[in-house]
């Protein structure tokens, strides 16, 4: 890892080509946009390669992750520019690690709604420990109201990340009720129901977590609780 302060006449492409690297690496590494200009002084990160393969034939992601003893997502991570379906082409220079020291590890989370762009999904899950999908919501007579998720949740199994349930006071408009959270705070039995049916769509659809949001709850609620 190495810091590079911008020079006049420096662009990103001079820059990936001085430092022999990808241009969008270069460009993820320092939250830049195709439209983004660089300024003289300017300092920038560049993550050198410690260990890259050159595609030969026959060669798939797989099977250089499996050579190499890394998974899968952890090459999608180090190389950006392959996009689903992944294809790589002899001659290609793929990443396996950068020479750079871990300094610990984190877990990541993500918010999307259940209608997100498969190519944006796809883009995001390697980086995501697990994704949280907005959101169910609940009626007056106490039934849940089902969202879309299917896809969502085949695509985290495919990457290894973990899908959180999100709960909310929204209705079958998809805006937060009032009147919604007053009886899941006041109505005791109105509660059991809710969180029995939760439970069941957690169990049958494989969710690891369970993200409550309960918004715009109104003054003169006298005591809140939640029993789970």
């Amino acid at each position: 890892m190495e810091f590079y302060i911008i020079q006049p006449g420096d662009t990103l492409t001079s820059i990936a080509w001085e430092f022999d690297m990808n241009i969008e690496r270069l460009r993820a590494d320092n939250g830049l946009t195709y439209d983004s200009e660089l300024a003289v002084g300017q300092c920038i990160l560049i993550m050198i390669p410690l260990v890259t393969h050159n595609v030969e034939p026959g060669d798939s992601l797989s099977s250089i992750a499996l050579s190499y003893g890394i998974s899968f997502e952890q090459i999608l991570r180090n190389n950006l520019f392959i996009e689903y379906p992944y294809r790589i082409h002899q001659g290609e220079r793929v990443v396996i690690s950068y020479n750079t020291n871990k300094l610990k590890q984190i877990e990541t989370n993500g918010y999307t709604y259940p209608h997100i762009n498969d190519d944006d999904l796809r883009r995001t899950l390697p980086f995501l420990t697990y994704i949280s999908i907005f959101s169910y919501g609940f009626t007056i007579s106490g039934s849940l109201i089902p969202i879309n998720d299917e896809t969502i949740m085949e695509r985290a199994v495919q990457y290894d990340t973990a899908p959180v349930m999100v709960f909310s006071n929204i209705d079958a408009e998809q805006r937060f009720n009032s009147d919604l959270a007053r009886e899941l705070f006041s109505n005791m039995a109105f509660q059991d129901g809710i969180i029995q049916s939760i439970e069941d769509i957690m169990k049958q659809k494989g969710y690891h977590a369970l993200d409550i949001d309960i918004e715009y709850v109104r003054p003169g609620i006298e005591k809140v609780s939640l029993h789970l």
